[in-house]
């Protein structure tokens, strides 16, 4: 009897595993408005026109540039303006024209997974947008050699920007700026409101993790995390993650 018990066990695993996958996941939450009504009234009539950033791996990063009036030849100051969860890089307009009215050249990437950069709510591996921000960071020094650079996130880019303070990479900055960042479902700053903004599929993801650790990667590109966006803002904006 142990035997056949012992057999019956991966099977068994598998079934398990298989069926947090496939039924693992939840309906997104209901349309937030207080996300979107603060913009349906705003004017991106000025809005820079979209250019574009080669990735290493070929994709092309839809970015926004904010140049100062009467810009010098030199640019003495950049910022890298990294927008929040579901957005785009436009999503800083406003913030994007303070900088420049003060003087600094302002990239606003469509960050990978949204807008005009790559599949929207996915990437290939971990590290990739830590990638992208290097590839970012290295046009914005070919174009401005002598420029201090400066990271602003804002929400989840606020969070990504910590975490790329911590790296390598920087170092590349004299400065990090974190805008109402998001550090963590656990974090003391994070609003109750929370929940009604992203729902994850935890299940799903939990498999998914588990199945990761054994190396097995092919279901990592399935939705893992839906946001509260409008049906009617579905163009512009990302309304779920994979796990990737």
């Amino acid at each position: 009897m142990r035997p056949i018990i012992f057999a019956a066990a991966p099977l068994a695993a598998v079934v398990v595993l298989g069926a947090m996958i496939a039924f693992g996941t939840r309906a997104p939450p209901p349309a937030l408005d207080l996300i979107g009504d603060p913009f349906k009234n705003a004017d991106y009539s000025d809005l820079p026109p979209v250019t574009s950033v080669r990735a290493r791996d070929g994709t092309s990063l839809a970015v926004h540039i904010y140049r100062p009036p009467g810009e010098p030849a030199e640019a003495s100051r950049v910022a890298i303006a990294v927008h929040g969860s579901s957005a785009t890089g436009s999503s800083l307009h406003f913030l994007a024209k303070t900088l420049r009215d003060a003087g600094f050249t302002v990239y606003a990437p469509d960050i990978r997974g949204h807008g005009g950069s790559g599949r929207r709510g996915d990437i290939d591996y971990a590290n990739q947008l830590d990638d992208d921000l290097a590839d970012l960071v290295a046009a914005a020094r070919a174009a401005h050699p002598k420029a201090s650079l400066t990271l602003v996130g804002f929400s989840s880019g606020g969070g990504f920007a910590l975490h790329a303070a911590a790296t390598p990479l920087g170092r590349e900055f004299i400065r990090t700026v974190l805008v109402s960042p998001m550090l963590g479902p656990q974090a003391p700053t994070v609003s109750d409101t929370l929940s009604d903004w992203a729902r994850p599929y935890l299940p799903r993801i939990i498999a998914q993790v588990i199945l990761g650790r054994l190396g097995i990667h092919a279901f990592d590109g399935l939705p893992a995390l839906a946001f509260a966006i409008a049906p009617e803002n579905a163009d512009r904006l990302t309304g779920v993650y994979s796990s990737g």
